[in-house]
């Protein structure tokens, strides 16, 4: 299954290997990359092509990104430009999933930004695995943005107000199209060299199973993130 969380304990390490080449300029273009060893860091290119947040990945959008293949279902893109971070994680076949970056700088908090039906933001509490987090703020995003999950409400009340299904069973009829989440962030939120990098991607009805990419790491603990160098 797509969604399925590698076992914790597996003995999985990876590389990115860079095809293409990642030059630093604005002339620069994005390449494919792969993972199975020890090395986790990646230069982020710079592009030039514009990126609309609105989860449509338009034709040449992302070309001048570094692309990596998570699965057979899921593409992780990244690229900046004039201060500003872009990450794309694109998932056509996956129907209503929830994403999160978590964002690690270099004073080592962790911060996850969140796409479901709004989105949000909060800073975790690192001290412990087990400590509570704080509430998201939904609908606040200072110095980033990215594509809410957008429908069609009165179609859906159409729907099951017939009786022919439920309100969860009838969401992804009613999605608007989207092939998945774009993030642009100011590199200024963070105001570091190197960001640590971890994504979850989680299907609507099965929240405490997400994909979680780089697999078998953590929320809490940065060890084995990618690090991202702008």
């Amino acid at each position: 299954m797509v969604m399925t969380r590698p076992p914790p304990d597996a003995a999985i390490t990876w590389v990115f290997l860079v095809v293409g080449l990642l030059t630093v300029g604005c002339d620069s273009s994005g390449g494919n990359l792969t993972y199975s060893g020890t090395t986790r860091v990646i230069e982020v290119p710079h592009g030039g092509t514009p990126v609309m947040t609105d989860g449509v990945f338009s034709p040449g959008e992302w070309d001048d990104a570094a692309r990596i293949e998570v699965n057979d279902s899921l593409s992780l893109y990244l690229k900046q430009n004039q201060g500003h971070a872009f990450v794309g994680v694109r998932s056509p076949d996956l129907v209503v999933p929830v994403f999160s970056l978590f964002i690690s700088p270099a004073e080592g908090r962790v911060h996850q930004l969140h796409i479901s039906a709004q989105i949000g933001e909060r800073a975790l509490d690192t001290s412990s695995a087990d400590a509570e987090d704080p509430d998201f703020v939904w609908g606040y995003s200072p110095q980033w943005y990215a594509n809410e999950i957008r429908w069609d409400e009165r179609r859906l009340r159409e729907i099951v107000e017939s009786g022919a299904k439920s309100r969860d069973d009838a969401f992804p009829d009613v999605i608007f199209p989207y092939d998945g989440a774009e993030f642009q962030i100011k590199q200024s939120k963070y105001n570091a060299g190197e960001w640590r990098l971890r994504l979850e991607v989680a299907w609507h009805s099965a929240y405490d199973d997400p994909l979680v990419f780089p697999p078998g790491t953590a929320r809490k603990d940065t060890d084995g993130w990618m690090t991202l160098v702008f």
